[in-house]
Formats: structure tokens, sequence, C-alpha cells
């Protein structure tokens, strides 16, 4: 019984820290070049997303699609997350607004971007696995 009881308590120790435990995810998990469908307004285009390494923890991605070529500036992940809005730039027109939120879950990555222009609004969302 003396032995029952701290097998339980580490018992359930060790599942509380693996089930709250967040997953994390390196600057080098992100890179590489992945391919997939961005999907705006119900068209679908093919799309390739590269990501590459800026400094020790920033990552640059550019998009390549029917819909044109982007390289957005350098973007800090948190884990295997990210954000980025264009006004947390001062770009060159601030009345046009681009935010963008992404996820890495193993090799397929998820991006939602949002641009606001006056009345103009246009959501996309891009799904793509990595090569």
């Amino acid at each position: 019984m003396k032995l029952l009881k701290p097998s339980i308590l580490l018992t359930t120790i060790f599942f509380m820290t693996a089930c709250s435990k967040e997953e994390a995810c390196l600057q080098s998990d992100w890179l590489g070049t992945y391919t997939g469908t961005e999907s705006c307004s119900g068209d679908n285009k093919d799309v390739i997303v590269t990501i590459t390494a800026d400094g020790t923890n920033g990552i640059v991605l550019t998009t390549k699609s029917e819909f044109g070529e982007i390289e957005y500036p350098s973007i800090a992940p948190i884990n295997c997350d990210f954000e980025y809005d264009s006004s947390d730039y001062g770009g060159a027109f601030p009345e046009i607004s681009l935010t963008l939120d992404g996820a890495l879950d193993g090799n397929t990555l998820t991006i939602i971007d949002v641009l606001r222009f006056e009345n103009y609004l246009s959501t996309c969302k891009i799904t793509a696995t990595r090569n």
C-alpha cells in the first residue's frame, strides 16, 4: 500500500504534464517548400509556399500561385503558429491591410490571409504539404 500511493501520484503527474505539453516547433521545422491549394472566394488555385530562415528565429514566407507571388517580411513564429499584420510594418499603403494566421502541423502548413482595401475584402486559405 505504501508503494501504491506514490505510484498513483507519479502516474497522475506524468499524464498531466504529457497532456498539457504545448507543441513546439523550431525554426528548422518550418523551412522548406510546400505545395497545395489556395482557395480565395471559392476559386481554387495551385500554390507553392517557400519558407526560408531569417536570422536565428525568423522565417521568410513566399507564396506563388496564379494570384501572384508575394514575399512577406520576416515573421517570428511562436511554437507552431505565426501571425502577420501588415499594419505592424508601416507599409507604403496604410489603407491596405493584410493579415495572416498560419499553423504547422507536422508537414501540413495552413495559412488564412485576409486582405482589406476600402470596401474590398478577400479571405484566402492555403493548405499545403511539405515536399
